[in-house]
């Protein structure tokens, strides 16, 4: 967008500097750089090699240091053209847990996605509550909810970890809270619950409770659609519930329902 008046004097010019000293600015002189006509991404597209770097690093981290002593063991995937991050909302990296595992229960103020590539036997549990994960599950973590992950059988199993941490440090909102165990327990909720001493604005309320839902995706054929660029189009109808016959994958989504 441009500002349609562009006229120049000694007037205006005058007018500029004495809104600059006011700390003002003019919409119609910056109108272009405020909404430009087309985005301008300050970023790239960046690309990393699972099988030939990321999978091998991880590997390699797993014989190094524990789950315990890293807190989380990770590899953040950082975009070059940024400081650090996949892009300028989201922080992506790449989390491996070991057999007998616990990555220890914490809580912060970023919403988390987990996409499982690999592995089996490992869970994610939100306030206490255990989700299984397997490989295309999709599991949400939200804000400010206790987590922790583990693995009881053999193996390793890796997923990806998705944070909107450059956003909500964009909102100046970042902070987090370690618990005091490896793993959060149910009975700490309702204890704090009925003291009144916990913040929790994912738990506070009585009637909210962190659920597990499950849902295969139903592949069907979408209506015909006015626009020929949309003809023969397909959808996804969600389902709630999983067909053990079903050769669809399933996704896992934790969250918190009222």
């Amino acid at each position: 967008m441009t500002a349609v008046h562009n006229k120049k004097s000694p007037d205006l010019e005058g007018y500029y500097a004495r809104m600059a000293e006011k700390h003002m600015t003019p919409l119609w002189t910056i109108m272009s750089e405020a909404v430009p006509d087309e985005p301008r991404p300050k970023f790239q597209p960046a690309y990393w090699d699972y099988d030939g770097d990321v999978r091998p690093s991880l590997m390699e981290a797993a014989g190094l240091i524990s789950a315990e002593e890293a807190q989380r063991r990770v590899l953040i995937l950082n975009n070059p053209s940024l400081p650090r991050g996949a892009t300028h909302t989201l922080f992506c990296a790449v989390q491996l847990i070991k057999k007998g595992e616990i990555a220890p229960a914490h809580r912060h103020t970023q919403s988390a996605l987990r996409f499982v590539i690999e592995g089996s036997g490992a869970y994610t549990a939100v306030n206490g509550e255990k989700t299984a994960m397997n490989p295309g599950d999709f599991i949400v973590t939200p804000a400010w909810c206790w987590h922790d992950h583990g693995k009881e059988t053999d193996g390793e199993m890796i997923w990806v970890d998705g944070l909107d941490i450059p956003f909500v440090n964009h909102m100046g909102a970042t902070f987090g809270e370690d618990y005091t165990l490896p793993a959060f327990r149910k009975a700490s909720l309702q204890a704090t619950r009925r003291q009144g001493t916990d913040p929790d604005f994912c738990q506070s309320m009585p009637q909210r409770r962190a659920t597990t839902l499950r849902f295969s995706a139903i592949p069907t054929t979408a209506p015909a659609r006015r626009s020929k660029n949309y003809a023969g189009t397909r959808k996804w109808t969600p389902r709630r519930g999983s067909n053990s016959n079903s050769q669809i994958p399933s996704t896992a989504i934790t969250c918190c329902r009222p």
